[in-house]
């Protein structure tokens, strides 16, 4: 476990949570809890419904949610399971995902994909990690772990945020913002809303929308 350390200032919290967020550190993994239920729509599906596995294959076909199936047709507060599958690719690379349609946030119909997590949740990286540990393996994942399925995001040391003014600082800086904040947000107990991905047809056409989530609002109804 990581020796205790002071936590940053709130301004470099948001500014790490931005940064991660931009990242795009939440297409693999998750950071902190699912809320409770029951959720009104699907901006809060998302953010209490897990998608563990799937089991079977078409009709037959059963999706895993926080750890309880549910069959095809399933209706889960108000959400209608309409698919789930397990898509394999030649890389050995195997993506997960489920299909809901539900009540969207304006009251309309709309449909929704929930994609199981490729990657561990972060909250525990404070406990479980050392600070030096973590900053090598953002640096050169493959090197530490040859094979992993860790996407290298700093290439030859290089952020790809570097000269943008929104994160001020060299690579190194960027890298250490980003440590930092995983180490503050697992002390704290912070969870990053899940970005929504709505399914614009059938066909499998998809769009990510922005993790604007309000848990606060949420929380309190």
């Amino acid at each position: 476990m990581e020796p205790p350390a002071p936590l940053g200032s709130k301004e470099r919290f948001e500014l790490g949570f931005s940064f991660f967020n931009d990242m795009g550190c939440l297409k693999c993994h998750v950071l902190g809890p699912m809320l409770p239920g029951p959720a009104k729509n699907t901006d809060e599906f998302v953010q209490v419904y897990r998608l563990d596995a799937v089991r079977g294959e078409g009709k037959d076909a059963v999706a895993v949610l926080n750890g309880k199936p549910y069959p095809i047709g399933s209706v889960i507060d108000g959400h209608t399971l309409i698919s789930a599958e397990n898509v394999y690719y030649e890389t050995g690379d195997v993506e997960t995902k489920a299909i809901f349609e539900g009540p969207g946030p304006d009251g309309q119909p709309e449909r929704i994909m929930l994609q199981a997590p490729s990657a561990p949740n972060l909250s525990l990286t404070y406990q479980r990690l050392r600070r030096k540990w973590v900053f090598n393996w953002m640096l050169e994942p493959q090197l530490i772990q040859p094979g992993t399925k860790m996407p290298q995001n700093f290439p030859g040391g290089v952020s790809p945020f570097e000269g943008d003014p929104t994160y001020p600082g060299t690579s190194t800086d960027h890298i250490n913002l980003l440590v930092d904040f995983l180490y503050h947000a697992g002390a704290t107990n912070t969870r990053a809303p899940l970005p929504k991905i709505t399914v614009e047809e059938e066909g499998g056409e998809f769009e990510e929308g922005e993790a604007d989530f309000d848990e606060d609002e949420f929380e309190d109804e």
